[in-house]
């Protein structure tokens, strides 16, 4: 589980109930927030991501989330304000009731096991489990592949970061490591020297990956494992988008 245990950031400790730091567009923060729907948790107000105001900062209702938008367009993930709560400047970060939480398959993983409904990891159930397990694993490795893809075929110029951004970039990142491998990847984005090869790779690798899943749903069956929805529906019907 990825707590972060004494967060750079101030804010964290003042959030009370459930925020959620996250953009639109972004996959890992859709998977997110399928599993918070599917937890009946819905989402509410929306408040500036670095907003501290008591008033921003207060919970909603029971069942509701709070909706913090770190936009990557405008690259708000590359601030200081951001880089202080998640370390690896990437979304989706959660906070529940002051503790922080980061990485998407562990964030899911958290909320099945605080709230109710229908588990998203069928831990009764050992071969579906294992199943369930192979299948996060296996999406977890082309997670990178997708950032690939839908920046060489997707995004183009707006993906790209100018030379004092990048500068920025590796600042923030010589303190809190880097996980992600932003550098790197914009690095050789940026200046375009990516070769063509490496993202055809990353395309075919996805492409592998949804036809073993065509294979799986060949059966009928009304969800990747079977007939309730799992983790792994929640990490795949984000790659399709």
């Amino acid at each position: 589980m990825t707590k972060i245990e004494n967060p750079k950031s101030p804010i964290v400790g003042q959030l009370e109930g459930l925020h959620l730091f996250h953009f639109d567009g972004a996959p890992c923060a859709q998977r997110v927030r399928f599993a918070l729907g599917e937890k009946g948790l819905v989402r509410g107000r929306e408040v500036r991501f670095d907003d501290s105001s008591p008033a921003a900062c207060s919970a909603e209702e029971d069942g509701v989330w709070v909706s913090r938008i770190v936009s990557l367009v405008k690259k708000d993930h590359m601030s200081a304000a951001y880089a202080g709560i998640h370390p690896n400047l990437v979304v989706p970060a959660l906070v529940h009731d002051g503790e922080l939480h980061i990485e998407s398959v562990d964030i899911i993983e958290y909320l099945d096991k605080s709230f109710g409904g229908e588990p998203l990891l069928p831990r009764y159930e050992a071969d579906r489990f294992a199943e369930v397990e192979a299948l996060t694993l296996r999406a977890k490795v082309l997670h990178r592949s997708i950032r690939f893809v839908s920046f060489r075929w997707g995004l183009g110029w707006l993906g790209k970061l100018n030379t004092k951004e990048e500068a920025q970039l590796r600042g923030m990142v010589q303190d809190g490591g880097d996980g992600e491998k932003l550098v790197e990847f914009y690095e050789g984005y940026d200046n375009g020297t990516i070769p063509d090869e490496v993202y055809l790779s990353h395309l075919n690798s996805l492409a592998e990956g949804f036809a073993e899943l065509e294979l799986k749903l060949s059966d009928s069956r009304k969800f990747l494992t079977g007939d309730t929805v799992t983790v792994a529906d929640a990490l795949w019907a984000m790659k399709v988008l």
